[in-house]
C-alpha cells in the first residue's frame, strides 16, 4: 500500500539494497542468536523472528523480555514470521575526524 513515510533513498540520498547485501554478509560471519515473538501480543499479533549477533545478548533479552520471546525448541509448527528484526551495526564505513 501506499505510504506517507519518507523511503530510505529520500533520506539517506542512496539505495537500500548494497546495505541490505553488506548487512547479510556480515551476518553470515557471526555467532547468531535466534528467536520468534509474537509481534502485538498473542491472540492478536503477527509472528515475528530477531535475528542478532550473540554478542549483543543484552539487548535480544531486553526486547524477548518485552515481546514475550519464543524459544526456538516451543516454536509451533504453524509459525509464519511476517516481520524479521535483524540487529546488525549502525553503519560498516568507518568514519573519521580530525586525525581520529
Amino acid at each position: 500500500m501506499p505510504t506517507d513515510k519518507e523511503a530510505f533513498q529520500q533520506r539517506f540520498g542512496t539505495e537500500f539494497a548494497p546495505l541490505r547485501q553488506q548487512t547479510f554478509g556480515w551476518l553470515k560471519g557471526q555467532e547468531l542468536a535466534m528467536f520468534g515473538f509474537i509481534a502485538g501480543g498473542a491472540g492478536m499479533g503477527t509472528d515475528a523472528l530477531v535475528i542478532a549477533p550473540a554478542n549483543v545478548g543484552f539487548f535480544a533479552l531486553g526486547l524477548a523480555m518485552l515481546q514475550g520471546i519464543i524459544p526456538y525448541d516451543e516454536i509451533r509448527a504453524g509459525f509464519v514470521p511476517r516481520a524479521i528484526i535483524y540487529v546488525a551495526p549502525v553503519s560498516f564505513q568507518r568514519q573519521t575526524s580530525g586525525g581520529a
